[in-house]
């Protein structure tokens, strides 16, 4: 195993499939982008430290990115503007992430209506797997700087902090992506709900957004989406 806990079996099976005449199978992505993608995967996997630390970077630059242009088109409310653009920022992640959590998933066995015997919870940890796990911990280290300036609930912190807790220690012991894969798909898959609803939430309140009244039912449904599939 390397540093991060991936499997050098499953990782050799992975990176070799195109030699050995057959192509990484895709669910999301375009079968012809696995190859590349998977090799990117066991690079950030075989350095997990550094490849965390480039990727809370690359957020937080996307949110400062996203905070100037917002403030270029004349929005001068301080904590409206982080607030867009962490919840921009945090769509972005869902998708990215869920998107390649999905991937790793089903190379495990996993879809929808599988039985639990298809597929090890506790087996090792996977390129695919490892990746998704360290995108996931890298935006919950960069949100935790926004939400104790700009939101500093106890429970969102408190939330925060047993998130890093609980994909932190699966990446160190290098095993059980599985569940911590599933608790990703669930729970950033009702992001793009929840941040939709955040960013009217406060366009709305400081007066920003003077259109429809969207808010109360983006707020249904973002209760219902939180409902069903967290639960």
């Amino acid at each position: 195993q390397t540093s991060a806990g991936v499997d050098q079996s499953v990782l050799a099976d992975m990176v070799d499939e195109d030699k050995k005449g057959r192509q990484v199978k895709g669910y999301l992505f375009p079968a012809f982008l696995m190859p590349p993608i998977v090799k990117l995967c066991s690079k950030a996997a075989s350095n997990p430290v550094w490849s965390t630390f480039m990727l809370v970077l690359i957020f937080k630059t996307l949110n400062q990115i996203l905070v100037f242009v917002v403030q270029v088109y004349g929005l001068d409310d301080d904590w409206v503007v982080h607030t867009c653009a962490a919840c921009v920022v945090g769509l972005i992640h869902s998708v990215v992430g869920c998107s390649l959590t999905y991937e790793a998933l089903r190379a495990q066995g996993w879809n929808f209506f599988s039985q639990t015997e298809t597929f090890d919870v506790a087996g090792p940890n996977t390129p695919l797997g490892a990746t998704a796990i360290m995108i996931s911990n890298a935006y919950m280290i960069y949100d935790f700087s926004y939400v104790l300036q700009y939101d500093p609930d106890p429970l969102i912190i408190l939330h925060h902090f047993g998130s890093m807790l609980f994909l932190s220690t699966t990446a160190y012991f290098g095993c059980g992506e599985v569940a911590s894969l599933l608790c990703i798909l669930v729970g950033e898959g009702t992001n793009p709900a929840t941040n939709t609803y955040n960013i009217t939430k406060a366009l709305t309140q400081r007066g920003v957004y003077t259109g429809p009244a969207i808010e109360h039912y983006l707020a249904a449904i973002n209760g219902v989406t939180l409902l069903f599939v967290r639960t």
